[in-house]
């Protein structure tokens, strides 16, 4: 079964842009246009990592992050922020809430394909050692 990348950003372009991008490495895709909808859908959906803007419109980037850090389902999510500013003290918020990186627009596929890659198979061996520990009773 395909891993699922929940994309989270006000503009269309852009969810295009990526949603082709990932379908083409072979991931499932969900949209949605802001950190509200987001919540939305990952609850409803077996999703396997977020890639969000920084600023939309009712719950931004920062807050989404925020909200899946809280939820014990999601506090592991790998999370890629994505933004047009590079704002110093916005990186050091998204680092201190265990993102996994901070990507300024524009920028390039390619380098958005390795950190999901990277984060996904990160993701995956963190969650098979910890199934690991409990099967042989370190837990």
């Amino acid at each position: 079964m395909p891993k699922c990348i929940c994309i989270v950003d006000d503009q269309l372009t852009i969810r295009v842009m990526l949603r082709y991008a990932l379908i083409l490495q072979g991931f499932d895709v969900v949209e949605a246009i802001n950190g509200s909808d987001a919540l939305d859908k990952i609850l409803t959906h077996d999703i396997d990592m977020v890639i969000s803007d920084w600023q939309m419109p009712e719950m931004d980037g920062l807050e989404l992050l925020r909200h899946l850090r809280q939820m014990e389902s999601f506090a592991d999510t790998p999370f890629v922020m994505i933004s047009c500013h590079d704002d110093i003290e916005a990186r050091r918020q998204v680092q201190e809430l265990g993102a996994l990186n901070w990507l300024k627009k524009p920028f390039r596929i390619s380098d958005l394909q390795l950190i999901v890659e990277h984060g996904l198979s990160s993701a995956e061996i963190r969650h098979d050692s910890l199934i690991d520990k409990n099967t042989n009773g370190d837990s």
